[in-house]
């Protein structure tokens, strides 16, 4: 069943603060710039897939905070070794299940395969996505709202902004805390969604996926900060 949509008119803007706009101006724009080089260095490098099956846990240590997270889905072999400043993963949804060579499609997601792309690296800022809803995202906002899935409000940026035909989406009142941001035509990694979140004490998750599956929206945000809750427990 397809989900609903809705139009939702915006609420009224919270007072700008150019100061602190633009710290987190510059830090919003920083994942998109790492988001599209990683998609480019990940193509022309040929083997993007993790390829150790072994579900194995590994010890992975960044900055000072350890996990011990299962060999098959760490991304890169790069990463797979101690001291590394992210970890890079994939995983299939919904299951959250770790990449296989009988995986039929596109690894980076572009034709709407069900993978999702997630970093784990340190928190340079303090701002994820939900702090920069209000202080940054909606002094950006255009007047038409977009069709949006159940639960959220999408708003499209200003066509002059750095965020020119993107959209916004952020959970409407009454449920879990959610912004993501979704990248424009314009863009190398177009119909993709991102979202930043705060994890631990000094980490920061960083995670992508299709727009086709931005109704699994609690599904895939819980369902991650789970799982690297786990990483982090069982570390």
């Amino acid at each position: 069943m397809k989900p609903k949509f809705a139009t939702v008119r915006p609420k009224r803007r919270p007072r700008f603060d150019p100061r602190r706009s633009t710290v987190i101006f510059f830090a919003a724009l920083l994942p998109a710039a790492l988001l599209a080089w990683g998609v480019t260095a990940s193509v022309r490098g040929g083997s993007d897939g993790p390829t150790k099956k072994d579900p194995a846990p590994v010890r992975v240590e960044i900055a000072g905070e350890i996990m011990l997270i299962p060999g098959n889905l760490i991304r890169f072999h790069s990463t797979r070794d101690n001291g590394a400043e992210q970890v890079d993963l994939l995983l299939k949804w919904p299951g959250l299940e770790a990449y296989s060579d009988s995986f039929n499609g596109s690894l980076d997601g572009a034709d709407g395969t069900p993978l999702l792309h997630a970093s784990i690296g340190t928190r340079d800022n303090p701002y994820d996505s939900d702090a920069m809803l209000e202080p940054l995202y909606s002094q950006f906002f255009a007047e038409e709202a977009s069709d949006s899935p159940e639960g959220l409000t999408g708003r499209v940026m200003a066509a002059n902004s750095a965020y020119g035909g993107e959209v916004i989406y952020f959970s409407r009142e009454g449920e879990p805390r959610f912004v993501t941001r979704c990248l424009s035509s314009r863009n190398e990694v177009a119909d993709t969604c991102m979202r930043t979140v705060n994890i631990g004490s000094r980490l920061s998750l960083l995670y992508r996926f299709n727009r086709a599956y931005l109704a699994d929206w609690r599904g895939i945000d819980s369902g991650l900060k789970k799982l690297v809750a786990e990483f982090l427990a069982a570390g």
